[in-house]
Order: C-alpha cells, then sequence, then structure tokens
C-alpha cells in the first residue's frame, strides 16, 4: 500500500488485531446508532487508522515522533 510516497508493509500480527478492532468497532455501531462515536474502540480504531495511513507517512521525520530519552543519552536525538 502506498501512502504519501510511502510503501507501507504490515506485520500479520499487526493486520490480525486491526482486524479485531475495526470488527468491534463496527459492532459498537452496529449496537448504539447514536453514541458510537464515544466507544473506546471505536476512538481507538479511529486514532491508529488516521496515525498508521496519514501522519506518520506525511512526516515520519517529525519531532512529534521523537522518543527523547527513552532508550538513554547516548541515543537521544
Amino acid at each position: 500500500m502506498l501512502r504519501h510516497g510511502w510503501t507501507l508493509l504490515f506485520h500479520e500480527g499487526v493486520t490480525l488485531q486491526l482486524r479485531k478492532l475495526q470488527e468491534a468497532a463496527a459492532r459498537a455501531g452496529q449496537n448504539d446508532l447514536q453514541g458510537f462515536e464515544s466507544n473506546a474502540n471505536v476512538k481507538l480504531f479511529w486514532a491508529l487508522s488516521h496515525l498508521i495511513m496519514e501522519a506518520v507517512p506525511a512526516d515520519p521525520g517529525s519531532d512529534e515522533f521523537r522518543q527523547g530519552n527513552t532508550r538513554g543519552t547516548a541515543y537521544r536525538h
């Protein structure tokens, strides 16, 4: 899959979990047509989808994605 000039490849485990989350979000939408947008599964699926498909591919080197001192000062950006 090509997004913002990047070829996105997904591990089978990631796609499996995203499918499960998508199914849970779809069930929430079917069960509560009015308030499904406040369901945790729906919010998480939308957030992950946006990050995976739009935010990160648009600018993977963004300061927003830097980890800081998470791995120690030797690996700081």
